[in-house]
């Protein structure tokens, strides 16, 4: 699997902004008025490493759902609890799987070989490529995680600028016409 799905290049570690929280950017969020940067919106969902896992518009990983379409069933504070809150509402087809070994290690993450007699399990959705070996003899216990595999403080080191473009793109469904862009 390629490391990174986007076209755009690899940006260094951003610096923490703010702590975001649904409370802070829901009001500016659902009142602003200000046109928005398509390009900017793109370029935080780039650097935010959303392509690694996420289809957008055709185009990124299939690690998680496509969000070409989020803004038809998401409205603003369902978009930001998904990006803030991610364990908050965890879908089945996106959950992982806490093995419990019989040794007391546990390995948290998604299968994805099922075949033979070890499980191949992804743990970290930024490096999907990167496998952890289950052998199935060694599962004392399997259960659903409650923690989202998508990583916290995700938004942590965006602006409120930003973090509005973000959301003006994903309710665009890629189309830069889109009203949140301008006339």
């Amino acid at each position: 699997l390629p490391l990174h799905t986007d076209d755009t290049p690899l940006l260094p570690p951003r610096q923490l902004v703010r702590k975001w929280t649904v409370k802070d950017l829901l009001p500016v969020a659902e009142n602003s008025r200000k046109i928005r940067d398509f390009s900017n919106g793109r370029a935080v969902f780039a650097a935010a490493q959303c392509f690694k896992c996420h289809r957008f518009s055709g185009r990124g990983g299939i690690v998680g759902p496509d969000l070409t379409t989020v803004a038809r069933r998401f409205n603003s504070r369902n978009m930001l609890e998904s990006l803030i809150e991610a364990s908050k509402v965890i879908s089945d087809q996106y959950q992982a799987t806490v093995f419990v070994l019989e040794n007391g290690k546990q390995v948290v993450g998604r299968v994805v070989n099922l075949s033979g007699e070890v499980l191949e399990v992804s743990e970290d959705m930024l490096n999907p490529g990167k496998l952890t070996s289950v052998p199935r003899d060694e599962i004392d216990e399997m259960l659903p995680s409650r923690v989202s595999m998508m990583p916290d403080g995700l938004l942590d080191s965006f602006t409120e600028n930003e973090i509005l473009d973000l959301i003006a793109y994903l309710r665009s469904e890629g189309d830069p016409g889109h009203p949140s862009f301008g006339e």
